[in-house]
Formats: structure tokens, C-alpha cells, sequence
């Protein structure tokens, strides 16, 4: 690439390359401090990834460390698990389909939390599961990628936050993306 562009300065975004300025995410630490959340404080122990493109890098890197760290914990607690299912894109419709697909084959809910690709997958899996029929599934907790700023997201924050263990040290946090998502996630209403 510096070859064909040698006058231009070239930045990845995405993907480190080698000899290029890269600007990439550090995934594995995001993963590893969302487990720890997940597991140490909520306790849970049964995860169902749904993913984005199998080949994707970024789910890539998102599967193995969700992955690793259960099978971790399988070490020293058998009642660990993880399912893991993949969509086409990591899109709203395609974390809806994967959604829909499992609590087809699974109508009483086998899994304590669920882990998607990306925040769009979870808003289409929360749309799904919130106007479900299908009580055991109502409330499963979502977790998602990326913290995109769409207004759907809104319902999510709200629920995320009605947990009765959020710490006090999260107070003003909470207050602000409650406003935040009360008034369609406009900047004008939080200082």
C-alpha cells in the first residue's frame, strides 16, 4: 500500500498492518472485563453468543474470548456453558432471525444471559423478545456490541439500569443515560 500510495498518509482503521499507522479496538480486554461483570457479579454461567460472520474478524477475535474465558471457567464448574450461533451480518434483522431460530428450538429459556455480536444484533434480539408470547424468554438480560447511539437503544439502557445491584458509584451515570434515553438519546438534556 505505501508503494501505491506514497505521497498520501495511510491509516487502518479496523486492521493493524504492518508498517501502517493502525487504529484497532482492544477487544480482548472489553471481553475479559464483561465476563468478569457477568460471571462475578450476576453469577451467570450459561452464555449464548449470537454472533456476526463466521469469518469476521471482529467476531472473530468477540467468539474466541467469550469462548476462552468459559472454558475456563469449565475447569472448576461444569454447569458453565456456552451455544453459539452466527448470523450472515452483524444487522438488527439477522440478531432477530438468530433469536427467533433459538427460542424455536429452545421455548424455555436455557441460557442466563445473551451475548450479541454487536448492538445492533441485540436491538433486534430485544425487539424480539419483548413482544414474544414466550414468558421465559421476556426477560433475558442482553448484552451488546460497539455502543451505537440509536433511539431503539433506549429501552435497553433503561432496563440495563433497573438491575438492583448497579453500584452507588454509578448513580450519576445512571441518571444521565436515563435521561439520555428518555428524551430520544438528545445531548441537549444531559450536562
Amino acid at each position: 500500500m505505501k508503494k501505491v500510495f506514497k505521497n498520501i498518509p495511510i491509516v487502518s482503521i479496523g486492521t493493524e498492518l504492518k508498517d501502517i499507522c493502525s487504529v484497532v479496538c482492544e477487544t480482548e480486554n472489553a471481553i475479559f472485563q464483561m465476563m468478569n461483570h457477568l460471571i462475578n457479579i450476576h453469577q451467570y454461567k450459561k452464555i449464548l453468543y449470537l454472533g456476526g460472520p463466521v469469518d469476521n474478524q471482529d467476531n472473530k477475535k468477540r467468539e474466541s474470548a467469550i469462548k476462552s474465558r468459559i472454558e475456563s471457567e469449565q475447569k472448576n464448574d461444569k454447569d458453565f456453558s456456552i451455544v453459539i450461533r452466527n448470523a450472515v451480518l452483524f444487522s438488527e434483522t439477522h440478531g432477530l432471525q438468530l433469536i427467533e431460530q433459538y427460542v424455536k428450538e429452545n421455548p424455555i429459556r436455557n441460557v442466563d444471559v445473551l451475548i450479541a455480536g454487536s448492538d445492533d444484533m441485540a436491538i433486534g434480539v430485544g425487539k424480539f423478545l419483548r413482544s414474544s408470547s414466550n414468558e421465559s424468554w421476556k426477560n433475558c438480560p442482553i448484552v451488546g456490541f460497539d455502543d451505537i447511539p440509536l433511539a431503539e437503544y433506549q429501552l435497553i439502557i433503561r432496563d440495563s439500569f433497573k438491575e438492583n445491584d448497579t453500584p452507588a458509584s454509578f448513580d450519576t451515570v445512571t441518571s444521565k443515560l436515563s435521561a439520555l434515553s428518555k428524551n430520544w438519546l438528545t445531548q441537549r438534556t444531559v450536562k
